[in-house]
């Protein structure tokens, strides 16, 4: 039997506050960008070599009725680049990867902070810190941060809290970070401080917890990705022993509508 083919559509289901959609054999994660109104966000969830222009096409229609003018992408690989790059995505924001194979672990940092386990009640707070220490376009809002805590099997989400000071500011939360692992794979998914309580070991606390809870944990090495633009926080990684990663990751991005 011969005929026009009949392109599949999408099957929707929610994870997170976000969207999965199976496209024939493909699956895509589509929500909004950090909770901005007219940015959508697009994350492939399979390999780069099975993405198809129509399950691509599908996604960007589902984000298109939500009424989102633009997209942009998860922090993608090279090979994934190249792949969105063919079919009309243009770069956003280039970013660092490093990796840290836990070997050897930097010493436990002195600080005024103390690190603890952060609750759900917390998260006002953590993402109060969040939009402190990040430009606008990449703050979390509550979807994203929920994102984050869930997007592997295993998860870790840990806030510093103030140990000394008044009686007002003790207990405040002035960082955190989220981070989990697959396996053998650790990945240190969101780590910020916020900026008044910047260099004062609280960003060095937070990640050395995430890479001994990791090493007790079994994983093998830890990822990690920041904003070429981030100097502080890409000095903070090398220092305690993340090592860069050639090529690094992109977020790309694509105007709807566009001709």
């Amino acid at each position: 039997m011969t005929g026009a083919r009949i392109d599949p559509e999408p099957t929707v289901a929610r994870v997170a506050g976000l969207e999965v959609i199976n496209v024939g054999a493909e699956q895509y994660r589509l929500g909004a960008w950090r909770g901005h109104p007219t940015v959508g966000y697009l994350v492939p969830l399979t390999p780069p070599e099975r993405l198809s222009r129509v399950g691509l096409e599908r996604s960007l229609d589902q984000l298109s009725a939500r009424g989102y003018t633009e997209v942009l992408t998860a922090a993608l690989t090279a090979r994934e680049q190249l792949v969105f790059a063919q079919w009309g995505f243009t770069l956003y924001e280039r970013l660092h990867l490093l990796q840290h194979d836990l070997r050897d672990l930097p010493p436990r940092p002195s600080t005024t902070a103390r690190v603890a386990a952060a609750h759900r009640w917390n998260r006002p707070a953590v993402l109060e810190v969040d939009g402190r220490a990040f430009d606008p376009m990449w703050r979390l809002d509550q979807a994203s941060l929920t994102e984050a805590i869930s997007a592997t099997p295993a998860s870790r989400f840990r806030a510093a809290r103030e140990a000394h000071g008044s009686r007002r500011r003790r207990g405040r939360i002035v960082g955190y970070a989220v981070s989990g692992h697959a396996g053998d794979q650790g990945y240190l998914q969101r780590l910020a401080v916020d900026p008044d309580a910047q260099r004062s070991g609280i960003g060095a606390a937070l990640v050395s917890d995430c890479l001994r809870w990791m090493r007790r944990a079994g994983v093998d090495r830890v990822s990690v990705n920041t904003q070429e633009a981030n100097t502080r926080a890409f000095a903070l990684y090398e220092r305690l022993g993340f090592v860069p990663v050639e090529p690094g990751l992109a977020v790309l991005r694509f105007e709807i509508g566009r001709s």
